[in-house]
């Protein structure tokens, strides 16, 4: 969180809606869990949601 307080808000905005796809990656990597459909297209939904600008 540190390296957050460096950056500019809408770089750290972007990085921070990215933990939920991590968490899931992680826990199919290394827990070995089953992804749904729903789950991978939540993933692909957030990861191509374009940033509106403030």
């Amino acid at each position: 969180m540190q390296a957050i307080k460096t950056i500019r808000v809408s770089i750290a905005a972007q990085f921070l809606s990215l933990i939920p796809i991590f968490g899931v990656g992680g826990a199919y990597l290394f827990l070995s869990e089953r992804l749904s459909l729903l789950q991978g297209l939540g993933m692909l939904l957030v990861v191509g949601a374009k940033p509106r600008p403030f």
